[in-house]
């Protein structure tokens, strides 16, 4: 009965509504970015927005104060995913690089140390698609 009723009430939705233009929401403003933004991470304590520019090979640094690109950090080519860890020391980048054949040194991670934005690079084998931080929980010896 629950089935034939909600078909009943879709069916009557378009006499409902009033035949009005609709118009999409918006919100924010928009900054011009030099590139392909591909993600972007909020660093809250320092008010900053990373945005990884993925056909820029660089990691846009934008002041949410003003809404200005004031730096940027080069990373390897096509940064493509971040993530920014708990305590806004670390900032993960994924770079995507997947190829036909594949070339291993195109597909790494790169993890940036914030304070003086030194980098390390790490292979994978496959192309990473995402990156996130999380927190382990320690161990209290009980078994569950």
């Amino acid at each position: 009965m629950r089935y034939y009723g909600f078909l009943i009430l879709i069916a009557l939705m378009p006499l409902m509504i009033p035949a009005t233009p609709c118009a999409g929401a918006t919100f924010g403003t928009v900054v011009a970015v030099g590139g392909q933004a591909a993600d972007a991470a909020l660093d809250e304590t320092r008010g900053l927005l990373y945005i990884a520019n993925f056909t820029a090979n660089r990691i846009d640094v934008m002041s949410i104060a003003d809404n200005t690109i004031h730096t940027s950090i080069n990373v390897a080519p096509q940064p493509g995913s971040l993530a920014l860890s708990r305590d806004a020391q670390y900032l993960l980048v994924a770079h995507f690089g997947n190829t036909s054949p594949a070339v291993p040194s195109q597909n790494l991670l790169t993890l940036i140390h914030l304070p003086d934005n030194s980098q390390q690079q790490f292979i994978t084998s496959d192309p990473p698609l995402g990156v996130a931080f999380f927190a382990t929980v320690p161990s209290t010896g009980a078994s569950n």
